[in-house]
């Protein structure tokens, strides 16, 4: 694994990451709103992109040269043991990624826009907003 490079078994499937300031915002809507009593929201971002898009949206946010290499699960799997990852967490993760290497995941959901009233945020935004925090 080099650096700038993110090696995963994810292949070309798609996934509507979801934007962790939404999660937290819809968990303390949940938690103190009467109206969300017996609801379940299945929260998603508004596109699903590859990992290759994902991970170009990240550089992008960064300003570094990043490149996203997928990987088939056996390779993936060694590779996160050899970093040190636990052999059942690793296959974990291997797992999810080649649920959505299949393509398997779901597309996106309305569930922020259900519990918030609003449109959920982008995975563009996110880095961004992310990125900044790096820096300081």
């Amino acid at each position: 694994m080099d650096a700038g490079e993110v090696r995963l078994a994810s292949a070309g499937g798609r996934e509507p990451f979801v934007d962790l300031e939404d999660v937290a915002e819809v968990a303390v809507a949940a938690l103190t709103g009467k109206e969300h009593e017996g609801q379940i929201y299945e929260l998603s971002g508004p596109d699903a992109l590859t990992w290759g898009e994902a991970v170009d949206e990240v550089a992008r946010a960064a300003g570094r040269t990043i490149r996203y290499t997928a990987v088939d699960g056996e390779r993936n799997r060694e590779e996160l043991v050899a970093r040190g990852y636990p052999p059942a967490y690793a296959a974990g993760v291997v797992a999810l990624l080649e649920h959505i290497g299949r393509g398997d995941s779901p597309g996106p959901t309305d569930g922020v826009r259900r519990a918030l009233g609003r449109e959920p945020g982008g995975f563009r935004d996110y880095a961004l907003r992310t990125a900044r925090s790096w820096r300081g």
